[in-house]
């Protein structure tokens, strides 16, 4: 067997071995609306950095056996212009970064478009060190806020001292929690739960207490 199907195969096994488990340890019941669109997202970079490190160790085996001391068999050519390699090269890039762009438009438009059909707007206040919920109501709530299964909430977001970051992992949304400036997401969540909501911007000594929740029933 020659070198080059000896490392091709053995960049393939590379990549298998990899994305074996990330697919399967992704795979999971949509808890939101962006769930799925988030999970695809993730899975294709994840996918396309494996293919591209596959490519990419796969050649640096090849040339470090082919061309190692000793080998008397190779002959070795003095690279006069490599401009074809380059153009591939940069070809092949801007195929991936336009092709990961298109794919995460619909993520994006779900994420900030703007809707007229949520049922119910909750406001969301960051500080050192807690979130507070406010609801159309008036009802504020502390730490946690509570709400229902499979309606849709606007939840208008900001901070009253420094920047915070609103994250619930597993519903798929992280947004900037800025002073002065409110930021607007949709949610609606498709499972009855608990949910976690941690802060992932550093804020201050006390950032790794500051968490809340969203009881969803």
């Amino acid at each position: 067997m020659k070198i080059k199907t000896k490392v091709s195969l053995a960049s393939v096994l590379f990549g298998l071995f990899f994305a074996g488990p990330v697919i399967s340890g992704r795979a999971s019941t949509a808890q939101s609306t962006y769930t799925s669109q988030i999970e695809f997202l993730f899975l294709l970079v994840v996918l396309v950095s494996i293919l591209i490190a596959s490519i990419v160790f796969g050649l640096l085996i090849y040339i470090i056996i082919r061309f190692r001391e000793g080998n008397t068999n190779t002959v070795r050519k003095p690279i006069q212009n490599g401009m074809r390699l380059e153009i591939g090269w940069i070809i092949f890039a801007t195929i991936i970064v336009v092709s990961l762009f298109a794919a995460s438009l619909p993520a994006t438009s779900s994420y900030f478009t703007e809707r007229d059909d949520y049922d119910e707007e909750i406001r969301v206040v960051a500080y050192q060190y807690n979130f507070t919920f406010t609801k159309e109501n008036g009802n504020t709530t502390t730490g946690f806020v509570e709400i229902e299964v499979n309606r849709v909430y606007m939840l208008n977001i900001t901070s009253i001292d420094v920047i915070h970051s609103f994250y619930v992992h597993e519903l798929s949304i992280k947004l900037d929690m800025v002073p002065g400036r409110y930021n607007i997401v949709y949610l609606q969540v498709l499972v009855p739960g608990t949910y976690e909501v941690h802060c992932a911007e550093y804020c201050g000594f006390g950032h790794y207490i500051m968490e809340a929740r969203i009881i969803v029933k």
